[in-house]
């Protein structure tokens, strides 16, 4: 499941499902050449906000509190 979390797969699929639905809208051949010029831009957007999401944001997990009591834990 490593090829799911790659940011490219995820911004390549947002890039094809943004020029089939921007395709099936439009009916004129100039606009499906526009359709494929903003899926790119659609695609290199998306895999600059992920590449921005993984290296510059952290989610911090809520750690919680142990108790040193000097007994094994079991």
């Amino acid at each position: 499941m490593e090829l799911l979390n790659s940011n490219f797969i995820v911004a390549a699929v947002i890039c094809i499902i943004y020029f089939i639905l921007k395709v099936s809208v439009e009916k004129n051949k100039d606009d499906k050449k526009k359709a494929f010029k903003d899926s790119a831009l659609v695609g290199i957007v998306s895999y600059a906000v992920l590449i921005f999401r993984s290296n510059f944001v952290s989610f911090e997990s809520s750690k919680t509190t142990t108790i040193f009591t000097n007994e094994p834990q079991f």
